[in-house]
């Protein structure tokens, strides 16, 4: 009775679950599959699922060969128990059957693995999705560490480390008080700018502004050419009281050029006014033009050479003094001496006789 009692609440007892069924589902279930049937067109995808299938009926073939070799070989051991050269060469062709089916599948995993991808998320773009307005973002302000950071902390007991800290600290805090000042300039130099440009101008204040500015041009133009006026006049004044100054006492007066001086009696003294040249007649200025075409075209006469005083050759040098001409040395020696009564004259020859050092 108790076996048969054990018995029923057996079968009225439900099954444990399994491992499998229990177990949760894997994240990337399914992606080889899916991942074949998106991209079964694809011309790749074609052909490694051949070359699988290939593969796939080699090693089945060769399995199947192999079993049939396994049986031949065991209806043969008993007709070929002594071929021991045999038995090697067999085992051998097995061995480069299992090893050409190890290098196939190791092949076949290594596309799968390559053929696999993680799927990427397409971009949906939606076209009728109202735009916000982007917020700006804004720059993050630099915050500046705060002196207490910097403070002259005591990490030694050596009294020039702490020497050290105190000077780096008192740099830092005059660095801080120098970077506020110029921040305060900067800002002020800023808000004079601001200050300075005004508000943005329409066209109707440009076209007022332009004529502002011609109006205050023209009278800087007016001005100017007042003062260059006033100048020359200044200037012309200066040169006639040049002209008409009075000279004290006796004085020499020297003019050149084509004018004409009259003198005459002043109330204050002699009294000089120039004359300009009068201007040349059509005769005068046909008369000089054609002068100047015949000197042009006519050239002057080459002058006559001169000859030496002592020798009679052709001179070469001419004295200084008596601008007599000579033609070498012993000539300009015998005017030297000439000079220097070196020589007398002779009335009977009418000259200097030869032997006191004069030729004729």
């Amino acid at each position: 009775m108790s076996d048969a009692s054990d018995s029923g609440d057996s079968g009225s007892s439900p099954p444990p679950e399994t491992l499998i069924a229990g177990r949760a589902k894997r994240s990337t279930a399914g992606n080889r599959l899916s991942h074949l049937l998106q991209h079964l067109e694809d011309e790749d995808i074609k052909a490694d699922l051949l070359a699988d299938q290939e593969d796939d009926q080699k090693d089945y073939s060769a399995s199947e060969d192999d079993d049939a070799d396994v049986a031949l070989d065991s209806s043969d051991d008993s007709e070929d128990e002594g071929k021991e050269g045999d038995e090697q060469e067999l085992a051998g062709e097995r061995e480069l059957r299992k090893q050409e089916r190890v290098e196939s599948k190791r092949k076949r995993k290594a596309r799968e693995i390559v053929r696999i991808q993680p799927l990427k998320k397409k971009v949906k773009i939606v076209e009728d999705a109202p735009i916000q307005d982007a917020v700006p973002i804004l720059p993050k302000r630099v915050e500046r560490l705060t002196m207490a950071d910097f403070g002259p902390t005591r990490h030694s007991s050596r009294t020039q480390t702490i020497a050290n800290a105190k000077v780096t600290a008192a740099k830092l805090k005059e660095s801080r008080r120098r970077a506020v000042r110029t921040q305060e300039v900067m800002r002020l130099a800023a808000e004079k700018k601001a200050a300075e440009a005004g508000p943005k101008l329409t066209q109707a204040d440009r076209m007022a502004r332009a004529l502002r500015i011609e109006k205050e041009n023209n009278r800087s133009l007016n001005r100017w050419e007042k003062s260059e006026q006033e100048r020359l006049r200044l200037q012309e004044e200066k040169l006639e009281a040049m002209r008409n100054r009075k000279l004290d006492g006796p004085v020499f007066r020297y003019w050149s050029g084509p004018v004409t001086w009259v003198w005459r009696e002043g109330p204050d003294g002699p009294v000089y006014k120039r004359y300009a040249q009068p201007a040349l007649s059509q005769e005068e200025k046909r008369y000089l033009a054609a002068k100047h075409r015949r000197g042009a075209n006519t050239l002057p006469p080459v002058p006559a050479r001169a000859m030496c005083a002592i020798s009679g050759r052709p001179a070469k040098f001419r004295d200084p003094k008596t601008k007599l001409a000579y033609a070498d040395l012993p000539a300009s020696k015998a005017i030297q001496r000439v000079l220097a009564n070196g020589c007398q004259w002779s009335a009977m020859l009418g000259g200097y006789p030869k032997g006191s050092g004069g030729e004729r």
